[in-house]
């Protein structure tokens, strides 16, 4: 799924009838698990001037670019910082990691 269709997916799922602070961390929540991905092709094309050849047959899977991306992926990180969120209350917390929980389930692959 592209990072527009999550957020509004996340918006349709998560934000409806809320304030503005609120609604606001629905979207980022669907932005931030692609981030990575934004910071790895900027560095990798424009700071570095790779090809798109390189970038998405070598460049994409070298481990540190991996580790970077799988961390705004992780389930469990997300998990924890909403329990987190949950434990001090915090609705913000809880809709921005519920919204990059959602996204992150929307990336996988369906069951076959």
């Amino acid at each position: 799924m592209n990072t527009p269709a999550h957020i509004l997916l996340n918006l349709l799922c998560l934000g409806r009838n809320r304030s503005a602070k609120l609604v606001t961390s629905v979207a980022v929540g669907g932005i931030l698990p692609d981030a990575p991905m934004f910071v790895f092709y900027f560095v990798e094309k424009v700071l570095r001037g790779s090809s798109e050849q390189y970038i998405w047959r070598q460049a994409y899977y070298q481990t540190h670019w991996q580790n970077f991306i799988d961390v705004f992926n992780s389930l469990p990180i997300m998990a924890f910082g909403f329990l987190l969120a949950l434990w001090a209350s915090s609705q913000v917390g809880m809709l921005l990691f519920a919204s990059m929980g959602l996204h992150a389930l929307g990336d996988l692959p369906p069951a076959s």
